[in-house]
């Protein structure tokens, strides 16, 4: 199956990213830092912490680990077929007279005047 260039680079990338954090940790000779959890106020938060982070899917189902970025890549879809689109001729298409509205090439009446410009210029 032929993967996509875009599916390829998501790969490498998360190579580059899991070196580069491998790098990281070997040179400042530390592991991952976990952080604390803040004090809990109330028996209820605490609650809420403890079932906060379970799944709604049974355990065995999980994998180890965040999946590769390669799984969020939607699969390849076929390339459309283009239609060849018909002429069309030019008879069809009228010219608009000079100095008309856009839509008089169409039989539509002028813009409306407004009351400001009628009582100023007069009717017409």
């Amino acid at each position: 199956m032929n993967q996509s260039a875009f599916l390829k680079a998501a790969e490498r990338l998360d190579r580059v990213v899991k070196s580069v954090k491998g790098n990281q940790l070997a040179a400042t000779g530390a592991a991952a830092l976990v952080p604390e959890d803040p004090p809990v106020h109330h028996p209820e938060e605490a609650w809420a912490r403890r079932y906060a982070t379970h799944p709604f899917r049974p355990v065995k189902d999980l994998e180890v680990g965040a999946p590769p970025l390669s799984a969020f890549v939607a699969p390849l879809a076929e390339e459309p077929r283009l239609q060849p689109v018909p002429d069309v001729p030019a008879a069809a298409v009228r010219d608009a007279p000079a100095g008309g509205h856009i839509g008089s090439s169409l039989g539509k009446p002028g813009p409306r005047r407004s009351w400001i410009s009628r009582m100023f210029r007069g009717p017409a």
